[in-house]
Protein backbone atom coordinates (compact mmCIF):
# COMPACT_ATOMS: atom_id res chain seq x y z
CA UNK A 1 0.00 0.00 0.00
CA UNK A 2 1.12 3.58 -0.59
CA UNK A 3 2.41 5.98 1.88
CA UNK A 4 2.00 9.47 1.61
CA UNK A 5 3.28 12.23 4.54
CA UNK A 6 0.10 14.65 4.33
CA UNK A 7 1.07 18.29 5.64
CA UNK A 8 -0.66 19.88 8.28
CA UNK A 9 -2.22 22.41 5.90
CA UNK A 10 -4.55 19.67 4.13
CA UNK A 11 -4.76 17.83 7.66
CA UNK A 12 -6.32 21.12 9.39
CA UNK A 13 -8.64 21.71 6.20
CA UNK A 14 -9.84 18.78 6.37
CA UNK A 15 -11.04 19.52 10.28
CA UNK A 16 -12.28 22.18 9.95
CA UNK A 17 -14.79 21.49 7.13
CA UNK A 18 -17.02 18.31 5.78
CA UNK A 19 -16.58 19.18 1.97
CA UNK A 20 -13.65 19.61 -0.22
CA UNK A 21 -10.93 17.59 -1.63
CA UNK A 22 -9.17 17.34 1.86
CA UNK A 23 -12.35 16.15 3.54
CA UNK A 24 -12.34 13.64 0.35
CA UNK A 25 -8.69 12.88 1.11
CA UNK A 26 -9.59 11.74 4.77
CA UNK A 27 -12.95 10.03 3.43
CA UNK A 28 -10.36 7.71 0.88
CA UNK A 29 -7.88 7.59 3.68
CA UNK A 30 -10.21 5.90 5.76
CA UNK A 31 -11.62 3.36 3.18
CA UNK A 32 -7.83 2.38 3.25
CA UNK A 33 -7.03 3.77 -0.14
CA UNK A 34 -3.09 4.58 1.22
CA UNK A 35 -1.72 4.87 4.33
CA UNK A 36 -0.23 8.14 6.16
CA UNK A 37 2.99 8.63 8.01
CA UNK A 38 3.55 11.17 11.08
CA UNK A 39 5.98 12.09 13.77
CA UNK A 40 5.62 13.55 16.64
CA UNK A 41 6.53 16.97 15.51
CA UNK A 42 3.64 16.47 12.92
CA UNK A 43 1.45 16.07 14.96
CA UNK A 44 2.35 18.62 17.60
CA UNK A 45 2.13 20.94 14.64
CA UNK A 46 -1.71 19.85 14.08
CA UNK A 47 -2.36 20.21 17.64
CA UNK A 48 -0.59 23.70 18.29
CA UNK A 49 -2.71 24.63 14.66
CA UNK A 50 -6.31 22.97 15.78
CA UNK A 51 -6.02 24.65 19.12
CA UNK A 52 -4.55 28.41 18.13
CA UNK A 53 -6.73 31.39 18.01
CA UNK A 54 -7.14 31.58 14.04
CA UNK A 55 -9.27 28.00 13.82
CA UNK A 56 -11.09 29.06 17.55
CA UNK A 57 -14.16 29.97 15.72
CA UNK A 58 -14.03 26.20 13.52
CA UNK A 59 -13.49 23.62 15.34
CA UNK A 60 -13.76 23.31 19.19
CA UNK A 61 -11.06 22.07 21.35
CA UNK A 62 -12.10 18.92 22.00
CA UNK A 63 -13.08 18.07 18.29
CA UNK A 64 -9.75 19.13 17.61
CA UNK A 65 -8.29 16.90 20.11
CA UNK A 66 -10.35 14.34 18.86
CA UNK A 67 -9.33 15.03 15.22
CA UNK A 68 -5.58 14.78 16.51
CA UNK A 69 -5.77 11.38 18.49
CA UNK A 70 -7.54 9.63 15.27
CA UNK A 71 -4.97 11.17 12.93
CA UNK A 72 -2.15 9.69 15.06
CA UNK A 73 -4.15 6.49 15.98
CA UNK A 74 -4.67 5.78 12.13
CA UNK A 75 -0.75 6.57 10.84
CA UNK A 76 2.01 5.43 10.92
CA UNK A 77 4.01 7.18 13.75
CA UNK A 78 8.18 6.91 12.68
CA UNK A 79 10.99 8.91 14.73
CA UNK A 80 11.10 12.77 13.76
CA UNK A 81 14.55 12.63 11.21
CA UNK A 82 17.30 14.54 12.79
CA UNK A 83 18.22 18.05 10.82
CA UNK A 84 16.48 17.71 7.38
CA UNK A 85 18.20 19.37 4.84
CA UNK A 86 17.30 22.69 3.62
CA UNK A 87 14.98 22.43 0.57
CA UNK A 88 12.12 24.90 1.28
CA UNK A 89 11.78 28.56 0.97
CA UNK A 90 10.31 28.05 4.54
CA UNK A 91 12.70 26.30 6.62
CA UNK A 92 9.91 25.03 8.69
CA UNK A 93 8.32 22.60 6.25
CA UNK A 94 11.49 20.58 5.51
CA UNK A 95 11.22 17.97 7.76
CA UNK A 96 8.33 17.03 5.18
CA UNK A 97 10.80 15.42 2.33
CA UNK A 98 13.15 14.11 5.32
CA UNK A 99 9.88 12.25 7.11
CA UNK A 100 8.70 11.09 3.65
CA UNK A 101 11.94 9.47 2.34
CA UNK A 102 12.99 8.52 5.78
CA UNK A 103 9.39 6.61 6.20
CA UNK A 104 9.45 4.96 2.24
CA UNK A 105 6.57 7.52 1.19
CA UNK A 106 5.52 7.90 -2.20
CA UNK A 107 4.60 11.97 -2.35
CA UNK A 108 3.83 14.47 0.21
CA UNK A 109 0.34 15.63 0.25
CA UNK A 110 0.11 19.86 -0.05
CA UNK A 111 -1.69 23.03 -0.58
CA UNK A 112 1.35 25.08 0.78
CA UNK A 113 3.41 26.83 -2.41
CA UNK A 114 6.38 26.68 -0.34
CA UNK A 115 6.29 23.12 -0.89
CA UNK A 116 4.95 23.01 -4.34
CA UNK A 117 7.95 25.96 -5.58
CA UNK A 118 10.88 23.17 -4.43
CA UNK A 119 12.63 23.63 -7.57
CA UNK A 120 14.76 20.03 -7.32
CA UNK A 121 12.20 18.06 -5.44
CA UNK A 122 13.22 14.93 -3.07
CA UNK A 123 9.70 13.95 -3.34
CA UNK A 124 6.38 14.35 -5.40
CA UNK A 125 4.99 17.15 -4.08
CA UNK A 126 0.58 16.64 -4.89
CA UNK A 127 -1.91 18.82 -4.28
CA UNK A 128 -5.55 17.61 -2.81
CA UNK A 129 -7.11 18.21 -5.84
CA UNK A 130 -4.05 15.71 -8.02
CA UNK A 131 -4.41 13.14 -5.23
CA UNK A 132 -7.82 12.45 -4.55
CA UNK A 133 -8.41 12.21 -8.67
CA UNK A 134 -5.51 10.18 -8.95
CA UNK A 135 -6.84 8.03 -6.33
CA UNK A 136 -10.22 7.94 -8.24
Amino acid sequence: MNRVVIDTNVFVAAAISPTGFCAALMLKRSEGAFETVVSERHLEELRLTLSSAKFAGHITPEDAAAFVSYVERTSITVADPPDPPRVCRDGSDDFLFSLATASGAVAIVSGDKDLVAVDEMPMRVLSPRRFVEALS
